[in-house]
């Protein structure tokens, strides 16, 4: 795999200053990785790797079911914090609309966007107890369908970046079964369609692990690319490429180009829920579940 040297253009107190929590334009990256080849950006400094593409490195069918099943994953949310664009600070600037068309005294924390997450979960305050997405529980087939696809990505992963796969496979190894994505490193997939998102760093993910994504394409558009304006490089994410990068650092994505309906961008990101390694087996939490109830 090629690797090329990118240098910080700004330090990550100044990016957090500049861009944490906000949308990007175009003058966020002087480099493009355009999907063509197979390349890794490297720190010559930290010989940190940055981000990268792997071409080709899922089959057309693979896709082409994948897209059929996750597209319906993604459904309308208000709930991704600073990726949204709610501010760093987290103050709130919406209201929730009810079923009934009216709006409510709630204020949720960002406009709406279309994402979903598929896989597994772990025990929140609201939910305090694992479990499968709504999704994957209600959609058994489609998941199913979804699962070369996330296997795929896995492959890549492990093949690209031997060290960081392999400290996340211990961790799946200490993780009941039942919650890890079956011959995968992953617990999770978030699903985006169509987002833009504000620049942020994941949270909630495994820190040594690394950032395994992949979009898939349909209709007319261009930009929607992946944004580290640290280093001023940014990464155009093609059908069947696998982009891993280093989502700990701050990233968000570039405007999407194009009539409004006539394209799809359905991403995907791929992790290991750090949190998962606290869940009983299935049954266990089942019956945390219906305690909880």
């Amino acid at each position: 795999m090629k690797r090329i040297e990118v240098k910080r253009v700004m330090s990550d107190a100044e990016a957090k200053e500049t861009y944490a929590a906000k949308l990007l334009d175009d003058n966020c990256y002087n480099l493009l990785i355009d999907g063509s080849e197979s390349v890794m950006a490297v720190d010559p400094e930290t010989g940190r790797e940055i981000c990268g593409v792997v071409k080709d490195a899922i089959k057309p069918s693979v896709c082409n079911s994948a897209y059929l099943n996750l597209r319906t994953a993604a459904g309308l949310t208000d709930n991704r914090g600073v990726a949204s664009g709610m501010g760093a600070s987290g103050e709130t600037r919406y209201k929730r609309l009810r079923k009934d068309g009216t709006m409510s005294n709630t204020q949720v924390s960002a406009e709406p966007v279309q994402s979903g997450i598929v896989g597994y979960f772990d025990r929140s305050a609201r939910n305090p107890y694992c479990r499968q997405t709504s999704w994957t529980a209600q959609q058994p087939e489609k998941w199913q369908s979804s699962l070369p696809f996330i296997q795929a990505v896995n492959k890549c992963f492990k093949e690209i970046m031997p060290e960081r796969y392999e400290a996340q496979r211990k961790v799946c190894a200490e993780t009941e079964d039942g919650w890890v994505i079956p011959n995968t490193v992953y617990t999770t997939v978030t699903v985006n369609m169509n987002w833009q998102t504000a620049v942020h760093k994941d949270v909630g993910d495994l820190n040594e692990g690394f950032g395994c994504m992949a979009t898939m394409r349909a209709g007319e558009f261009d930009g929607c690319y992946l944004c580290f304006p640290e280093y001023g490089i940014a990464v155009d994410t093609r059908t069947r490429n696998v982009t891993l990068a280093n989502v700990h650092l701050w990233h968000g994505n570039t405007p999407i180009k194009g009539v409004r309906g006539e394209y799809e961008r359905l991403s995907t990101v791929l992790y290991y829920r750090r949190k998962m390694q606290n869940c009983g087996s299935q049954d266990e939490e089942l019956k945390r579940a219906r305690d909880f109830a």
